[in-house]
């Protein structure tokens, strides 16, 4: 079943570095958004995106004050929306374990239970690569073997078997609701630019490095001093991943397979990210981390999800990926344009100091 052009959708997590992306193109395609966020991120939120509201239509985009996605009443923001994009979830190392597993698995059947009491049907959650197992295979019913005991050994852990709980538990919810059009998208480690200026000057006021999600990877390579890489290799662009999104709820089709990988069909190079850099901002270069240090060609023969990747890209995705050149520059670009703009008020800019988890 296609959610109308015109109609009304819901997005939990939506200050966030992917939600933010999904609400954007949510709104240049045409939809009404109403966004989940909490506290002071519900007024940055409100700004990013508030010139899309016109006289005609002045709730073309609201921001939402959630405090609680596990348990907050969403009757109201639910309301007259014909569809659901979840992506709220506590990242690696932002939670203790109890707060991850409640904010995951509860959140997500709080939300699932919530679009069922208000008839809506269509349901998009970001899922992530680590609910399966490695490597593989990638099907509805292969799941990550991680147990509660392994999970509170440190926040990756953690995490893994938070996101794993919440989808089996989502499965089952639509074994009772088979009505319930559910799909879930599993991205790799998603990187790329945040949405654009003016919009991310607005939701981003000031240095913040949880901000930038997992693209801090990619922003800790014009730190020179870097030794942070992600565990594993494989990406995915942020906007290949809300475009994803966008694609299920206009789609009438309903996928006998309901959990989706979302790789690219290239594989990932720390060392020529680097080298990508070196070439198109010499500028900076002497801010770029030490390219000999970094992982380089050697991760793709570690990336068991790549060679799934590169067979079933044509029948997954008909449209063309974003290729790890054009996600890497893309980045650097937008968090160039963001330190421009935080300097341009004043304020201090370090860079990427830390790991981003």
């Amino acid at each position: 079943m296609a959610v109308a052009l015109n109609s009304t959708i819901f997005v939990s997590g939506a200050s966030g570095f992917v939600g933010s992306h999904v609400v954007y193109q949510l709104l240049e395609a045409g939809y009404s958004v109403r966004g989940a966020a909490r506290g002071s991120k519900v007024v940055n939120l409100q700004a990013a995106f508030d010139s899309f509201n016109t006289h005609e239509n002045p709730n073309r985009f609201k921001a939402i004050d959630i405090p609680d996605i596990s348990s907050s009443d969403l009757t109201e923001a639910l309301k007259g929306a014909s569809g659901v994009v979840h992506v709220a979830a506590s990242l690696p190392g932002r939670a203790d374990v109890d707060i991850t597993l409640k904010s995951a698995l509860n959140g997500t059947v709080h939300v699932l239970e919530s679009a069922h009491r208000a008839g809506i049907h269509k349901i998009v959650i970001t899922s992530s690569i680590i609910t399966f197992p490695l490597p593989g295979p990638f099907t509805d019913d292969s799941w990550n073997p991680i147990t509660l005991e392994q999970a509170r050994i440190n926040h990756w852990v953690t995490y893994d078997y938070a996101k794993t709980q919440a989808d089996k538990a989502a499965l089952e919810f639509t074994k009772s609701h088979p009505e319930m059009d559910i799909i879930f998208f599993c991205p790799d480690w998603i990187f790329g630019p945040l949405i654009p200026p003016p919009y991310s000057h607005h939701l981003i006021p000031e240095p913040s490095p949880s901000a930038l999600s997992t693209t801090g990877y990619i922003y800790a390579l014009i730190n020179p001093r870097n030794k942070h890489w992600t565990p594993s290799p494989g990406f995915i662009d942020v906007r290949d991943v809300a475009r994803a999104h966008l694609l299920a709820l206009s789609s009438q089709y309903k996928y006998p397979q309901q959990r989706m990988l979302l790789k690219a069909p290239e594989p990932t190079s720390y060392k020529k990210a680097i080298e990508i850099l070196e070439a198109r901002f010499p500028e900076i270069r002497e801010r770029l981390a030490n390219k000999d240090k970094a992982p380089g060609d050697e991760w793709a023969k570690e990336d068991k999800a790549l060679e799934w990747s590169m067979k079933t890209k044509n029948s997954t995705w008909p449209e063309v990926w974003r290729n790890w050149t054009e996600c890497v520059e893309d980045t650097i670009e937008s968090l160039l344009d963001m330190e421009k703009f935080w300097k341009g008020k004043g304020l201090e800019v370090r860079g990427a100091e830390e790991a981003p988890f």
